[in-house]
């Protein structure tokens, strides 16, 4: 007899919002419609997230952010994040429209918050040679580029692979600001 996969309120809740954001754009979807679409009653809705953006994060964390998080433990952070990549390309339709929230908070908060997140679990109390280089700032940092280039991504008007935007934020990571510049001259 085969087992079937426990689907948990979270993921039903998850996946209602992922099947309305493809046709509707995320800002008009209330929470009526998710609860309605998952099988579930408003206030279950509200046991589980405090709104769309919480849901967006857990989102983020369950598809993109968990499956690269051993990567990270491990400190293979070049495929940590190929791995996010190819985990926002699996769910492209519905982070590119996520990707298009602006307010009351943004898409590229929301993706850098979770980054962050989890790259300060890893670093936690590290000491620098800088006042400026804690733990919070160089997770934040790292957190935002590279929420910025999922965003950038998924709102380009080029269509590129999960490949090819992690091995251009590959190149930017490790040039220097100066070899980046003399890379991009026209000869």
């Amino acid at each position: 007899m085969s087992r079937q996969k426990k689907i948990s309120t979270d993921e039903m809740i998850a996946a209602s919002f992922k099947e309305i954001a493809l046709t509707t754009p995320v800002d008009k979807i209330t929470i009526n419609q998710i609860a309605d679409n998952a099988g579930v009653i408003r206030s279950t809705f509200y046991n589980h997230f405090e709104d769309k953006y919480d849901l967006i994060k857990w989102c983020m964390f369950h598809d993109v952010i968990y499956p690269a998080s051993p990567l990270i433990d491990m400190g293979m952070y070049e495929e940590a994040f190929l791995t996010m990549f190819s985990c926002v390309e699996r769910n492209l339709a519905f982070y590119k429209a996520v990707a298009k929230i602006e307010k009351p908070v943004p898409f590229i908060t929301v993706c850098s918050e979770c980054i962050a997140e989890v790259m300060l679990n890893v670093l936690g109390d590290a000491k620098s040679h800088s006042s400026w280089l804690t733990p919070k700032n160089i997770t934040r940092f790292y957190g935002f580029s590279l929420a910025f280039m999922i965003e950038s991504w998924l709102n380009g008007e080029v269509e590129i692979s999960a490949k090819e935007i992690g091995e251009a934020y590959h190149f930017i990571m490790n040039k220097s600001l100066s070899e980046t510049m003399d890379g991009m001259k026209v000869s």
